[in-house]
């Protein structure tokens, strides 16, 4: 069954396309430049992409820099949901 052409072009814009550098490691400056980015244009992965690669950065398709936003803000909720159960088991000792 052959794919529908728009599920081809989002193939080829996210993964496909030689041009892109999604297998590149994500630099400091790259990571607070997307969060700044994210500010500015909320969901429009594409856009942010342009402007990263305007700043220097690897072109990245709009898949792989949405995928890196959640991953980065699903580990920071992780961190800190266990930060909190530390602290609460802390509080308990120390009331016993």
């Amino acid at each position: 069954m052959p794919r529908k052409v728009n599920v081809l072009l989002l193939r080829w814009q996210n993964h496909v396309n030689p041009a892109l550098q999604n297998n590149l490691p994500w630099s400091e400056e790259e990571h607070c430049l997307l969060f700044t980015l994210f500010k500015v244009y909320c969901h429009q992965w594409s856009k942010i992409g342009e402007k990263l690669v305007d700043g220097g950065f690897a072109r990245r398709g709009g898949t792989n820099i949405k995928n890196y936003f959640y991953a980065t803000i699903k580990r920071a909720i992780k961190q800190i949901n266990s930060h909190i159960r530390e602290h609460n088991i802390s509080n308990k000792k120390r009331k016993s």
